[in-house]
């Protein structure tokens, strides 16, 4: 039986729902991930192939390297050269918005409009977390996607052959592409302990061909390799946010993943199983069992488990009938609530409110990133090796390639001198000759390693050549670079930094936390007439 399309309360509250996620998501905290996206993409895009190697860093230069979201970073170097980080923050607002329809529209033809928008907002509200500017945010877009259409083919027999066109863009557009193998294999069980055998039959073709279509990329089964890599190696796990178990959430967080969680087993048991996919449940089980263990999986959970919600507390596809007028008045009262939290939120209210660093648009940051302090190094003309930090060596990928560094977020690659890195970042001993082992001459370094700038202005090796509003730039002495004095007269006040891109006209003036950085950076380095100036300005600009 052909679905029938969404009534109008059930249209305006998929678009209200939309809105709300578009404003919850319609933001960019530096991740940094973004950075060597851009770098990796421009290496793709100008020398028309996909690295085998590693090429940004002299640490692991000639290590065996897999590009594993080589088509995911060439679109982001493609959007963000058309139409800079404007149009990469609006796209990823955009995915989340039809995230939110897609779900909302599945939900109100079972449970009514209202609640499935209402739950939504609570998926919504639980994801907040992985909505920032990585191409991560695909994997649950892309699972999400591949369940609807699965719970479609049970209920009409159609779409099942979408599936495998699906996996072989989710594994080149990110490296968890074995994920889209792993859900039709679910649903293929589910259909086994079912005992329903002729859609088992169905579906294993359409496993095979997903299965294949995985293989369809430069690396071939490399990228599986690379997916098994990350599911096992454990070394980064305790370094890395993501990475930390689910229970080092905020606690309002897992309030609602707890709330989430009782609906689905609520819905589960109220159907007693009937009418619901055990392939779905499979799918939320493990997804959630890898959650318990890397955080980062939690939005691959949350958006099936909206799914399951809606089939425990709902009927069949096409069974919701005309709405009674109580109904109609609960979804324009949701309607209404969501507007209302989705236009505070990109007014910036709620975030002030808060206290929150989050803004709504595209040129927050969060932290300092030493994009000036890149800049004044680059003036220079030189090049080669270049200690910076894990977080800002993806910024050198992106906007310095001339430069080779010691580290960046990439971790894998750099398992092996974590240790080295460390020292060196905390000024612990034996950092010096770290820095001598790799024959590095040039530090660049932002207001967070306070201790390595106090270490490096008293070592008789290093210099001072660059100081800006958001890092500072040292030097050997032997490097011919002309040494600057910390003087007041040093102009560190810059004001906010933006980063290139527009700016909205409804965004909040910037958060300050980089100027008292900066303050205190200036008093280590002896510019206390500095380091005064920027106080005074954060007091008088946030009392």
């Amino acid at each position: 039986m052909i679905p029938r399309p969404p009534d109008r309360t059930a249209a305006l509250c998929a678009g209200t729902a939309a809105l709300f996620a578009f404003a919850l998501s319609f933001f960019r905290i530096e991740d940094l991930d973004w950075h060597w996206y851009l770098g990796v993409g421009r290496w793709i895009v100008e020398h028309g192939a996909v690295p085998h190697t590693e090429p940004f860093s002299f640490t692991a230069a000639g290590a065996p390297y897999r590009a594993e979201h080589w088509l995911g970073e060439v679109l982001f170097y493609l959007i963000h050269a058309a139409g800079g980080t404007a149009a990469l923050v609006t796209l990823k607002a955009l995915l989340f918005a039809a995230m939110a329809a897609a779900l909302t529209l599945f939900g109100a033809r079972r449970v009514g409009p209202a609640p499935a928008a209402l739950v939504t907002a609570l998926v919504l509200l639980a994801t907040l977390g992985q909505m920032r500017l990585r191409l991560y945010v695909l994997a649950p877009a892309l699972a999400l996607l591949m369940v609807l259409l699965l719970e479609r083919w049970r209920s009409t027999g159609r779409g099942r052959w979408w599936l495998p066109l699906i996996a072989l863009l989710w594994m080149n557009l990110h490296g968890s592409g074995s994920l889209a193998v792993a859900i039709v294999g679910a649903y293929l069980v589910g259909e086994a302990l079912m005992r329903r055998w002729a859609e088992t039959r169905r579906l294993l073709p359409v496993l095979i061909a997903c299965a294949l279509a995985t293989l369809i990329n430069p690396y071939g089964w490399g990228l599986w390799q690379e997916a098994w890599a990350h599911a096992v190696t454990e070394r980064h796990h305790d370094l890395i946010s993501e990475f930390l178990p689910l229970s080092t959430l905020p606690w309002w967080r897992l309030g609602l993943l707890g709330l989430l969680i009782a609906l689905m087993l609520g819905g589960w048991l109220r159907s007693r199983g009937r009418g619901l996919s055990p392939g779905l449940l499979i799918v939320c089980v493990a997804f959630l069992l890898m959650s318990v263990g890397a955080r980062r999986h939690l939005s691959l959970f949350l958006w099936p488990a909206g799914v399951m919600i809606f089939q425990g507390w709902g009927g069949k596809w096409d069974s919701v009938g005309p709405m009674r007028p109580m109904g109609r008045i609960a979804a324009w009262v949701t309607c209404v609530l969501l507007v209302a939290l989705a236009v505070l939120t990109l007014t910036d209210r709620i975030y002030l409110l808060l206290g929150s660093e989050r803004r709504a648009g595209c040129s927050m940051k969060r932290g300092v990133v030493p994009e000036e302090a890149l800049d004044e190094l680059r003036a220079f003309g030189v090049g080669g090796r270049l200690f910076t930090t894990y977080e800002n060596g993806g910024l050198v990928i992106a906007r310095a390639p001339e430069f080779r560094v010691f580290i960046d977020n990439r971790y894998r690659p750099f398992e092996a001198i974590l240790g080295e890195y460390a020292n060196v970042a905390h000024a612990a001993p034996g950092w010096q000759q770290v820095l001598d082992r790799w024959e590095i001459n040039l530090c660049l370094v932002d207001p967070a390693l306070l201790d390595l700038i106090e270490a490096l202005h008293q070592s008789p090796l290093w210099s001072l050549v660059a100081l800006t509003g958001d890092g500072a730039v040292f030097a050997r002495r032997s490097q011919t670079l002309p040494e600057i004095e910390v003087t007041p007269a040093i102009a560190i006040w810059r004001g906010a930094h933006p980063l290139p891109g527009a700016r909205w006209p409804w965004q909040a003036d910037p958060y300050p936390r980089e100027h008292l950085q900066m303050a205190r950076m200036a008093e280590r380095l002896g510019a206390e007439e500095a380091a005064r100036r920027l106080s005074a300005e954060v007091s008088n600009h946030w009392p």
